[in-house]
Parts: structure tokens; sequence; C-alpha cells
């Protein structure tokens, strides 16, 4: 919105993501193969969206009346490729942990996680409305400030120690035999209500901020608590829904 996208513009920039992320793991599992190493698949794909951050934090700058576009595409690129690896990494943690220890220490990663997403998504907004004469500034302040942190992240992912794997049989299996799976397996009901699920949420997920910052006229900082306020209750439930589950 800051860069002039129209509504369409910003509907397109999650939903095309969402699209492109599903097609892309759909093929992860497959991906480890061509790498041979789900290291180096897992380092690989978070090296690519540490860079692709670089051209978003310096885009206004230099793109002009193609902002938006490459907005849209470099940012779907680097949130694939990040959703590439994905898998692969949740293999070779899970080989460090028993059957037992693993949703209690996921469980413990996803509440971490939760709290500095709180304390990040605060500063952030509070950067956001110190330049809101300059919001692209800011915007690129942050971006450069995402490519730095995932280029931590890369050296400490680089630490990783891969045991040999070899996938078993049974693992191999198309979508459509997945599909077909649908009278039998709960697993298969279970994922195609998801599905439907996250279909009814993003008709209108994708339109939120553009309701918020154009129509009500929400500052940054106001838009950062709202956004906040689901991660924050999610902060402070998920270990009473872990208990549940």
């Amino acid at each position: 919105l800051a860069l002039g996208a129209s509504a369409f513009q910003t509907g397109l920039l999650s939903s095309f993501r969402n699209f492109i992320l599903s097609i892309v793991q759909l093929k992860s599992a497959d991906a480890t193969q061509w790498f041979g190493s789900r290291k180096k698949l897992v380092v690989w794909s978070a090296w690519v969206q540490a860079l692709l951050w670089i051209p978003l934090a310096i885009l206004p700058f230099f793109v002009g009346g193609w902002a938006v576009p490459a907005l849209i595409l470099f940012y779907t690129l680097g949130t694939a490729s990040a959703a590439f690896g994905g898998p692969a990494w949740g293999s070779i943690v899970s080989e460090y942990l028993a059957p037992e220890e693993r949703g209690r220490f996921f469980g413990h990663r996803t509440r971490l996680i939760g709290g500095w997403m709180i304390v990040a998504g605060l500063a952030a907004g509070g950067l956001l409305h110190l330049l809101s004469s300059r919001p692209l500034f800011g915007f690129g302040l942050l971006c450069a400030g995402a490519a730095l942190s995932r280029i931590v992240s890369c050296g400490y992912l680089g630490k990783l120690v891969e045991e040999p794997w070899q996938e078993p049989k049974e693992a191999h299996f198309t979508f459509w035999q997945f599909i077909r799976q649908a009278r039998t397996s709960n697993f298969v009901q279970f994922t195609l209500c998801v599905g439907m699920l996250n279909f009814a949420v993003y008709l209108a997920a994708p339109y939120l901020a553009v309701y918020m910052l154009e129509e009500l006229r929400y500052g940054y900082f106001t838009y950062t608590i709202i956004t906040l306020a689901g991660s924050t209750t999610a902060f402070l439930t998920v270990t009473r829904w872990g208990q549940i589950s």
C-alpha cells in the first residue's frame, strides 16, 4: 500500500504466495533426492531466502512503477524457498528427539517463536510509526534486518548434523494417489477439512490489511497491535491447547 498498490495487487501478494507455497511443498520431498542431502537443501533454501530480502529492501528506490510486481515476485520466491527446505529441516530435527519428546520440543519451540514474533512485530510497528513520514525507508530497514537475521540463521543451520537417510518405500506416492484415499483415510479427510477451512478464511484474509489501513485509516502501530492480538492469544494459550490435544 505504501508503494501505491491496488486492493487487487495487495490480495495477490498474499494469495499468489500461498498458491506457490502449496505447489512447491508438493515437490519438497523430491528435492531431497535431487540434492542428495537434507542439510544441503535446508541451507541452500535458507540462503536463497536471505538473498531475496535484499532486493526487497531497495526496490522502491530503483524499480519505480514496477515496484509492486517486483515486490510480489521477490516476496513469493523468498517465502517459497523457505517452504522448500522446511520438511527436510523437520526430518533432521525429529531424528534428534525420541518420539515421546517431539511434541514437547516443538510445542516449546512454537511458544518461543510466538514470543519473539510479538517482540519483533511491536518493534517493527514502532519503527514504522516513527518513520510514518518516510514509510518506504522504514520498510527498507525492516527488509534489510530480515536479510541480516536470515544470514545469521544460515550459519546455525550449517551446523546441523545429518545422519545417513534412506526414504522408505511407503513414502513414495503421488498427490492423486493420496486424494484417492479420501473415503478410507482419516488423515486425508482431515487434510481436506483443513484445506476447505483455509479456503474460506483466505477469501477475506488478504484484504484485511487494505481494510484497516485504507478504509479505517489506522496507523501502522495500531495496525500492528491488532495484527499481533491473535499471536499474543496463541502465545498465552498454546501450552493449554497442547495439553488438551
